[in-house]
């Protein structure tokens, strides 16, 4: 079983909910929230750049905290964590 203990076990839980996003507010969100840690930055901004000028999907991070955290908990089940 996988604990979260850090601030970067939280930025790539983060990540495995925004990585298959196509808005790239998602990515920019992602950047500020991980803005200290060494988290993939750059491909971050690159997904973000990648997305800009087409019509975004819908956000899943911070816009939509919802979306992101019935994904956080999915995750959680399946490792079995303490919620």
């Amino acid at each position: 079983m996988e604990t979260i203990q850090t601030d970067q076990d939280v930025a790539q839980l983060v990540w495995s909910v925004i990585a298959n996003s196509r808005n790239p507010h998602d990515f920019v969100a992602y950047c500020r929230h991980a803005v200290d840690l060494d988290a993939g930055h750059d491909l971050a901004m690159r997904q973000a750049q990648r997305y800009w000028f087409v019509d975004p999907a819908p956000a899943l991070f911070p816009n939509r905290r919802f979306v992101a955290i019935r994904g956080f908990r999915a995750l959680i089940a399946q490792l079995n964590l303490p919620r």
